[in-house]
């Protein structure tokens, strides 16, 4: 039994492909960058005033929902990982991107750190330390 069976029509549960999942994750990735993560999907993608068209043009707002609601990182080899590591169910994707951002990224002297008499103020955002 496919996941298309849960479905009363079969479009509306057309499988997903690499170059798909890379468009939603880029979505996401998008939409924190731009401070947008909590906006609603409809405000997002509104064709004017505070929508993106990144997001239209990347995918439809339904499709987007329908992965959102579906994706599954779940994997019964990994559980008893996952309970020492909250971050086991998309480690790989994470430590990839980490690389990518140490093999791409180098932080010149105009690189502004937010840090108070030599202590990391909290500035409410989470920031992964990706220098060598």
């Amino acid at each position: 039994m496919g996941p298309e069976e849960n479905y009363s029509r079969e479009r509306d549960a057309n499988l997903t492909n690499l170059h798909e999942i890379k468009a939603l994750l880029g979505i996401i990735y998008f939409l924190g960058v731009m401070k947008a993560n909590k906006m609603n999907t409809d405000d997002a993608w509104a064709r004017y005033s505070t929508g993106f068209e990144l997001c239209r043009i990347a995918m439809s707002e339904n499709r987007f929902r329908f992965l959102l609601r579906v994706i599954c990182f779940d994997d019964k080899a990994t559980r008893n990982e996952r309970l020492q590591d909250k971050l086991a169910a998309v480690r790989l994707i994470l430590d990839t991107f980490v690389k990518n951002c140490q093999k791409h990224y180098s932080p010149s002297e105009y690189t502004l750190r937010d840090i108070e008499n030599g202590t990391p103020r909290n500035s409410g955002q989470k920031i992964m330390q990706i220098s060598g």
